[in-house]
């Protein structure tokens, strides 16, 4: 790990980007390092991160951690740590911009390589029909479980008369279990393929790109909400909205909620005030050093929060300088889903004097609670309701 430029500590603190497991740490130990947000990876995905190389991020500076004036002072946020050059690796498929899990692979490099519990990376490489990779990261998080759940196609070398499935799943921070299953054409593994991803997601995989948790209770989630619950957060349940923001650049996205209240007396919830009061918090802050699984995510405890209006925007922070495409899902007690996307752009602003946003940054929803209900939500771009429905 040293050689590849990583620095190697003994204990998990808030400066530890990676806690790489072994036989030897306990479930404690992975514990406290979600807590701090801090990625898990088993000894298996730091030696395929390692095999996959390392390229710079190209993000830019790191944040500036200090508050802005309408915060209320909050304390100021550690800086966040430099990923090692290990996990820097590009992404070496579409296909991880919509279903990398962080917990299992936070290195896009990990998508389109071959699983290294199935035994197989010297007898074939990852199925490419057409452009489709066949290889994705699940997720599942609820109040009794935290897991995650891998399946790739493999196709044999040379000729491809052979094709193997592979399965890899357990609690997230595990080594988890394994199965693999090898079939005599690739009409046959594509169907068992296809058919275990339903069960499994909700979605067929055609249908992952627009996928998130209408994928049903029980279900694993993909894309923006699997993100957040693969990176420890709250995903939404009967007493929680939460709002997440995800992206695929090298850039530093970040999400904003301004709380009621009037001039300097309004407080706002970003990543140098993550817990301002006790009914709201940035409880994923995921950003451009984690290229392939950026996300954000606030939640809301409805039932303790004021009367009034929440306003929820994206500011661009950092990067390249483009406009840069992301995606925002709005979850309400885990009853209605709306999904969106706009483009953020790289003009910099300040608050203004009461907290609220400046016209450069993206306003994307206005929210207005009373007694704990949601009694109005004004979306400032196009959403698409996503309907919760079990095919099963």
């Amino acid at each position: 790990a040293e050689a590849a430029g990583a620095k190697v500590a003994a204990g998990v603190s808030a400066k530890t980007s990676i806690l790489v497991t072994g036989s030897g740490v306990g479930a404690k130990k992975t514990d406290d390092a979600r807590s701090k947000g801090v990625e898990v990876w088993t000894e298996a995905q730091f030696s395929a991160a390692l095999i996959g190389g390392g390229g710079g991020s190209g993000a830019g500076g790191g944040k500036k951690r200090g508050a802005p004036a309408a915060a209320a002072k909050p304390a100021k946020a550690p800086k966040k740590a430099k990923a090692p050059a290990a996990a820097a690796a590009e992404p070496a498929a579409a296909l991880a911009s919509s279903s990398s899990s962080s917990s299992l692979a936070p290195l896009a490099s990990n998508i389109g390589t071959v699983n290294p519990v199935s035994g197989l990376a010297a007898q074939g490489q990852v199925l490419n029909d057409g452009g489709e990779v066949y290889d994705i990261d699940l997720a599942f998080t609820d109040a009794k479980s935290n897991k995650f759940y891998r399946m790739q196609l493999v196709e044999a070398n040379g000729a491809g008369s052979k094709f193997w499935m592979v399965q890899h799943w357990g609690r997230i921070g595990s080594a988890g279990q394994s199965q693999v299953k090898e079939f005599g054409g690739k009409a046959e593994a594509l169907k068992a393929f296809n058919s275990k991803f339903k069960s499994k997601a909700g979605v067929t995989f055609a249908e992952r790109g627009t996928a998130t948790s209408s994928n049903a209770t029980g279900k694993y989630r993909t894309l923006t909400e699997q993100r957040v619950a693969a990176s420890g957060g709250r995903v939404a349940d009967d007493k929680t909205l939460c709002f997440c923001l995800s992206w695929d650049d090298h850039v530093d996205l970040d999400l904003h909620c301004s709380l009621p209240g009037k001039g300097k007396k309004r407080q706002v919830c970003y990543f140098s005030n993550k817990k301002p009061t006790p009914y709201i918090a940035l409880d994923v802050d995921k950003t451009s050093m984690h290229f392939g699984n950026q996300v954000e995510n606030i939640f809301l405890d409805a039932a303790e929060s004021p009367d009034g209006d929440y306003d929820y925007f994206v500011r661009y922070f950092s990067g390249h300088g483009n406009p840069v495409d992301f995606t925002i899902v709005f979850n309400q007690f885990g009853k209605k889903i709306d999904q969106g996307s706009a483009k953020a752009k790289s003009k910099m602003t300040s608050f203004g004097g009461d907290g609220s946003s400046e016209k450069e940054d993206v306003k994307c929803l206005t929210l207005t609670l009373k007694k704990g209900k949601v009694v109005k939500t004004k979306f400032h771009f196009k959403t698409q309701d996503i309907p919760i429905e079990d095919d099963e």
